[in-house]
């Protein structure tokens, strides 16, 4: 069997997603970030891995789903730890909308990271 780029990248988003799993054994305690700098704080007091704060950053619940994800991408650009993400019901009134969300969040991953939605 010929593995492909898009296949090469499915097998390392499954295998980040193992690894994320298997740090919740027995419970995975995430500090929350709320942008790069605090994220780089966290993982130099040797946490093993990085929440992000429910709307990205502490901005009250006015953040669109852009300046989140833009948030999330700066924090996992900083990081070399699995960075889990709440992307607070997807950022939109719609199914499309969350699906949308959720899939830029993913593609945004760097390898060691996963992205969830809560």
């Amino acid at each position: 069997m010929t593995i492909t780029p898009g296949m090469a990248d499915i097998a390392a988003r499954r295998e980040r997603a193992f690894a994320f799993r298997a740090l919740h054994d027995p419970a995975l305690i995430a500090p929350n970030a709320w942008d790069p700098i605090s994220a780089v704080a966290i993982q130099q007091a040797g946490a093993a891995a990085i929440a992000t704060t429910s709307y990205g950053v502490a901005d009250g619940g006015g953040l669109d789903a852009a300046v989140a994800l833009d948030a999330l991408e700066r924090i996992i650009g900083t990081v070399t730890l699995p960075v889990t993400a709440d992307l607070e019901r997807g950022y939109s009134p719609t199914a499309d909308g969350v699906v949308e969300t959720v899939t830029a969040a993913i593609d945004s991953a760097s390898p060691g990271s996963t992205s969830r939605t809560s």
